[in-house]
């Protein structure tokens, strides 16, 4: 998670040195997005590592197997259709959030 906030401030130094305002405000955008979207992922994965955490202290191991298994198919899950929203519905959700319809060139399709 710190990662993905240290190439987001990296990224904005970037274009903010060589790139214009427009540049600037969709990096911003666009980082925000991608750090909401690892929240979510890291707080999942933390669920489930409390759930795993709460099987084995009460002495009941028999479903950690299942809680593991269910995390697998959720996050797999979840990669697909984050996939799909983000590659092939670029457009449309940056509409969503852009103000201007000349930010649309620096999005890459």
């Amino acid at each position: 998670m710190v990662r993905m906030v240290h190439y987001g401030a990296v990224d904005l130094l970037v274009v903010g040195h060589f790139g214009t305002t427009s540049g600037l405000s969709a990096v911003s955008t666009g980082s925000q997005v991608l750090n909401l979207v690892t929240f979510v992922v890291t707080q999942l994965a933390m669920g489930v590592t409390v759930l795993i955490a709460r099987y084995l202290g009460e002495k009941r191991p028999q479903y950690i197997g299942q809680v593991i298994g269910g995390a697998a198919i959720v996050f797999t899950l979840l990669a697909a259709a984050l996939f799909v929203v983000l590659v092939f519905f670029a457009r449309p959700v940056s509409s969503l959030i852009l103000r201007s319809v000349r930010d649309f060139p620096f999005i890459s399709c």
